[in-house]
């Protein structure tokens, strides 16, 4: 079976569209057509895919490129000209518009998800939707050769999108037949609370990542049934929702190995910087509580942590050298499942109170 090129970009981004079961989640609404959208300028462009992953919170934009585009005189002036016109608040109110309606369309399969929001209204869902897009944006590059000028702009563009995939497409020909798959081997995620990219397969990489949070969140939902159906990831983070849009548990993976370091903690982090850090001030009031919940008084308050200040986040932190070593460590599973339920359990006790915070 030998390697073969693409017939052009068309061939590539048809493969990928017909499988982003194997990068997102079921929850998710997509947009294939070439949407044009505009920067605050006039400038249009033309993204290949925009993607809202409702699991997630967050909104992906796709490029479906090939190797033999150049990098910088075709992929950046493009990719950056995407991310401009998202920031467009035209663009977000266009794009919401045909979230909504498809959210609409099919109410039956998206409730489920929407669940876990006290007081949600799939009839005035524009909100919500709203929250989401003005949350961090994450980017998904799918192209059939992997370069390093290509790797080391994402490094630098990870400076201003959270969640960054470049996705490498093979094409092969035997005996007169085609066949296209995804590289699992190529597969490079960036982080900005990774100290360097990440890989979904492999030692220490992404594989790493799911097999932990699988682990963890079966772990949780057995103490805690009912409270969440979230599902494992490649990623160095996720969070268990709290039932208010962008409040929630987590656990956070940072740092190189052999020095990792695993966070748990409370995080705050909606678009609204006042409301973040009204709710971080209140349970900072608290600290005396969450000390004696913890047992230690090296609890760390960020209250200006992420987004320009605007997120805010509580948690403890554990050292843990490296992911092959918190897979084979029940003690350290058992802390990270521990701590984690009562930061839930803590939030919980003062529910109603946040709910009234908020609302005043």
């Amino acid at each position: 079976m030998g390697r073969v090129k693409f017939n052009g970009e068309q061939e590539l981004e048809d493969f990928v569209f017909k499988n982003l079961d194997l990068h997102f989640s079921e929850y998710r609404i997509f947009i294939p057509e070439k949407k044009r959208i505009k920067t605050a300028g006039g400038k249009e462009t033309l993204p290949d895919g925009i993607l809202l992953d409702l699991e997630q919170e967050k909104v992906y934009l796709i490029e479906n490129e090939l190797k033999e585009h150049d990098v910088f005189s075709h992929i950046v002036p493009q990719i950056i000209k995407f991310l401009i016109a998202y920031k467009n608040n035209e663009t977000k109110l266009k794009l919401r518009d045909i979230f909504v309606e498809e959210i609409k369309k099919n109410k039956e399969r998206f409730m489920n998800i929407f669940e876990k929001y006290k007081d949600f209204d799939i009839l005035d869902i524009h909100p919500k939707i709203e929250e989401f897009l003005n949350s961090e944006l994450g980017l998904y590059i799918y192209i059939d050769g992997i370069s390093e000028d290509l790797k080391n702009f994402c490094k630098i563009l990870n400076d201003h999108i959270e969640e960054i995939w470049l996705i490498e497409v093979l094409k092969f020909e035997k005996d007169g037949k085609t066949f296209i798959m995804f590289n699992e081997d190529e597969e490079i995620g960036f982080y900005k609370s990774e100290a360097a990219p990440i890989k979904r397969k492999g030692k220490g990489t992404g594989e790493n990542y799911v097999k932990i949070f699988k682990e963890l969140l079966e772990r949780f939902k057995t103490a805690r049934p009912g409270v969440t159906d979230k599902r494992s990831r490649s990623t160095p983070h996720l969070g268990v929702p709290l039932g208010i849009g962008k409040f929630h548990v987590e656990w956070l993976f940072k740092g190189r190995e052999p020095k990792k370091e695993l966070e748990v903690g409370l995080h705050f982090e909606k678009n609204d910087g006042l409301i973040n850090h009204l709710i971080f001030d209140f349970f900072k009031s608290k600290k005396s509580e969450l000390e004696e919940l913890f047992q230690t008084d090296e609890i760390i308050f960020e209250k200006h942590w992420y987004k320009n200040g605007i997120w805010s986040k509580i948690y403890i932190m554990k050292e843990i050298e490296t992911l092959e070593d918190f897979l084979n460590n029940n003690e350290l599973k058992d802390w990270a499942v521990d701590n984690l339920l009562k930061f839930f359990d803590f939030y919980k006790g003062y529910s109603d109170i946040v709910e009234i915070k908020i609302k005043a």
